[in-house]
């Protein structure tokens, strides 16, 4: 009759063993399993000494009469027990503990740039999304005044950059100075110079 304990080991590996069976490796042992939660535990403690439930099977006769095969183990479940702290690992041979530093001697750790609000990056990313589509059709509407040699996809993306630039930073992004403001009538008339009389008339 199958009989349920409980040990304590270290899992030190999970690999499928064929026909859905899977291989728990510990230091105690090998056990099996082939329902997936047992499974997903070792997985998360892999590395780690904790209570482990087992299922030892009945030894079953070989067929020849030579004696029996060894007895089934199967891996049931990680014990979670109230208060169970994992053992901490001993120090190898040597191997020198760091020391605390002193109080006085600790930095406060550096806070982390702050970053732009989600809502405020998604406005960014949609609208320059935005601004590269618009891009992009116009570098496409004006390939055909380009000659044909020069209609490359390398060209198209130059010239949508161009266009972003322009959208983002005016004439100044892409290096035009904007054409001065055509002077109104009364600035036209103020730069006249005044006609002098005729003094040749005769009257």
């Amino acid at each position: 009759m199958a009989q349920e304990q409980v040990i304590e080991a270290t899992i030190l590996g999970v690999q499928p063993d064929g026909n859905g069976w899977v291989k728990i490796q510990t230091d105690q042992g090998e056990f099996s399993t082939k329902f997936p939660e047992p499974v997903a535990e070792a997985q998360a403690h892999l590395g780690q000494r904790v209570p482990i439930a087992i299922e030892v099977g009945q030894a079953k006769p070989k067929a020849d009469g030579s004696g029996y095969w060894p007895a089934p183990q199967y891996f049931k479940k990680v014990v979670q027990q109230q208060g169970y702290q994992q053992p901490q690992p001993a120090p190898f041979a040597g191997q020198v503990q760091p020391q605390s530093a002193p109080q006085a001697l600790q930095q406060p750790a550096p806070s982390p740039p702050a970053q732009p609000a989600p809502s405020q990056q998604s406005d960014q990313t949609r609208e320059m999304r935005i601004m590269r589509q618009t891009a992009g059709k116009l570098a496409v509407a004006t390939m055909p005044l380009v000659p044909s040699e020069q209609r490359t996809f390398q060209n198209q993306i130059a010239v949508a950059e161009a266009w972003v630039r322009y959208f983002v930073g005016g004439t100044e992004g892409v290096g035009i100075r904007s054409m001065p403001e055509p002077p109104t009538q009364e600035q036209q008339m103020s730069q006249m110079s005044p006609i002098a009389p005729d003094d040749d008339i005769p009257f």
